[in-house]
């Protein structure tokens, strides 16, 4: 847009068609020739310009946790998150952007008492879904023990979270189906030759519930889905054939409203800050590249939960905490 000073207080600024352009040097008005800008397209530029849509295209397959992070880094800079991380790529050599690590994430459950095993859940013959009234479940601990016949479980997922748990080693190549935030994704690779025991992450959560197909070498195969927060279970393939299998989970009773603040090592830089949920829960994340932390879990009437100069993957990891009235 132009802008002219004039007699009548009127002010030109910018390019005028090809006329010319108008800008303001020390209060003076001028008006210069309209030039066409140089762009001689060097193997430099080339090199920059690819590398910075490289940077946006990484912060597109970000979620809103990770972008968080870097927002709360940039804090201070006069910058957003996002003119963070592209600052800091278009500064990487190449060798350290294929080394370079996505924010760590993860779920913090609070509670005020151990993870307790709640009545067991028996299956019902060819009934696909179950449901407790005791929650909230901790992540990663429910177990199926399967009946004489029927479901041959090979992971349980915890769909709040996108964990899922390996309950049966196999070979083949093993894939997921699922909905998240209105994405489809179909096929994602979980890992190839399962070892039970194993954990995975679904590239994006929170999962959505009757939205789970797991496939081993494209066909598909037994698993569970669990929502944590309502308590409620979902077979994803086989129907149980009989009434002889049990699922379980554990409990714990929830502290709403403690405050979790992790800070740079030794400095009063916060790099998270977040409150738990009425169901105690909050997630998290953390840089990588920005060095160790300093954690710290506070509820009024409960001691604190504090670790000194720990990894940011340790600081934003899935966890239960229990804290210890006082």
């Amino acid at each position: 847009m132009v802008k002219i000073t004039n007699i009548f207080g009127d002010t030109y600024s910018g390019q005028a068609g090809k006329a010319g352009v108008f800008a303001n040097w020390k209060g003076r008005q001028y008006r210069r020739k309209y030039v066409i800008p140089s762009n001689p397209n060097t193997v430099m530029q080339q090199a920059v310009r690819g590398s910075f849509e490289d940077a946006v295209n990484l912060w597109h397959t970000f979620l809103s946790l990770q972008r968080s992070a870097y927002g709360y880094m940039a804090t201070g800079l006069v910058m957003s998150g996002f003119n963070l991380l592209v600052s800091r790529w278009q500064k990487l050599t190449p060798a350290q952007r294929a080394d370079y690590v996505n924010p760590h994430m993860g779920m913090k459950q609070v509670g005020s008492s151990d993870l307790t095993t709640i009545a067991d859940i028996p299956t019902v013959l060819n009934q696909e879904e179950y449901s407790t009234a005791e929650v909230p479940l901790g992540l990663g601990q429910t177990t199926f023990a399967p009946g004489t016949s029927g479901i041959d479980c090979h992971a349980i997922i915890d769909l709040n979270r996108g964990r899922i748990n390996i309950t049966k080693t196999v070979a083949g190549a093993f894939t997921i189906d699922y909905e998240s935030e209105g994405r489809v994704i179909t096929g994602e690779a979980v890992d190839t030759d399962l070892v039970s025991g194993e954990v995975f992450y679904t590239k994006y959560w929170p999962v959505k519930y009757k939205s789970v197909e797991f496939k081993l070498a494209a066909a598909a195969v037994d698993g569970l889905e669990v929502d944590i927060l309502l308590g409620k279970f979902r077979f994803t393939n086989t129907l149980p054939g009989d009434a002889s299998g049990v699922i379980d989970s554990d409990k714990y009773t929830p502290l709403q409203n403690a405050k979790l603040e992790t800070t740079k090592v030794d400095t009063s830089f916060i790099t998270w800050r977040g409150y738990t949920s009425a169901l105690g829960i909050l997630s998290s994340a953390q840089t990588n590249e920005d060095g160790n932390r300093d954690f710290r879990l506070d509820l009024t009437g409960y001691a604190a939960e504090i670790r000194a100069n720990i990894s940011p993957q340790d600081a934003a990891k899935d966890e239960y905490i229990k804290l210890i009235a006082s």
